[in-house]
């Protein structure tokens, strides 16, 4: 497996995806593997990969990083077995796991302080992935807790004057309406809410536009 960083790869990614087409590129960070450069032959092979990613092919890379900090690497034959492997491993069952319910969902990224760190739908599907879930069910479940968390029970709710009271001591008027939203998000308010409250609060300040 070839290797290169970050930056190189940027100054010359064509030659690096010319030669992905041979043996799979590790890109690296400060020394660490972040990404890894895989030919595919069409669309369909892409989503395979993509799904299989979570767990099984991480694997892959993390023994490939090992070897490489060892002098070594990991050969291009055994690289593809591995994948191949962990292909039929989800074959004969690892979909198969009993679905999480949404409540487990949202206390896992409760548990990571999700909405108030403002994480992307990805970072989130990591952090449940990480927890069993595969990957379907974590894309579902973390759309359900990021666009949809006033609909789940125990969130909590405000009045006008409660948003204009938190929005004015939170210093609203000069912040943007992402940083307001978290914000609110931040003190249990659910991401509907909070984005309707805001919209409210810049409309009666004649802050929409600006």
């Amino acid at each position: 497996m070839k290797t290169a960083s970050a930056a190189k790869m940027a100054a010359q990614f064509n030659d690096y995806l010319d030669a992905s087409r041979e043996q799979p590129v590790l890109i690296t960070r400060n020394g660490k593997p972040v990404a890894v450069l895989l030919a595919v032959q069409d669309k369909a092979e892409a989503e395979r990969l993509v799904e299989g990613r979570p767990r099984t092919l991480r694997s892959v890379f993390e023994e490939a990083h090992e070897q490489i900090e060892k002098g070594g690497g990991i050969p291009h034959v055994q690289f593809w077995r591995e994948v191949e492997r962990s292909r039929a491993d989800k074959s004969q069952g690892i979909n198969n796991r009993s679905p999480f319910s949404q409540q487990d969902y949202d206390q896992l990224l409760d548990a990571q302080n999700a909405r108030a760190r403002a994480l992307t739908q990805g970072e989130c599907e990591r952090i449940l992935m990480d927890a069993g879930a595969t990957y379907e069910q974590a894309k579902n479940g973390d759309f359900v807790y990021l666009h949809h968390g006033d609909t789940v029970s125990g969130v909590r709710t405000g009045s006008k004057e409660e948003y204009e009271r938190l929005l004015n001591e939170f210093g609203a008027l000069s912040k943007t309406p992402k940083a307001c939203i978290n914000y609110l998000e931040s003190l249990g308010f659910g991401y509907r809410q909070a984005q309707t409250a805001v919209h409210k609060y810049r409309q009666r300040h004649d802050l929409i536009g600006k």
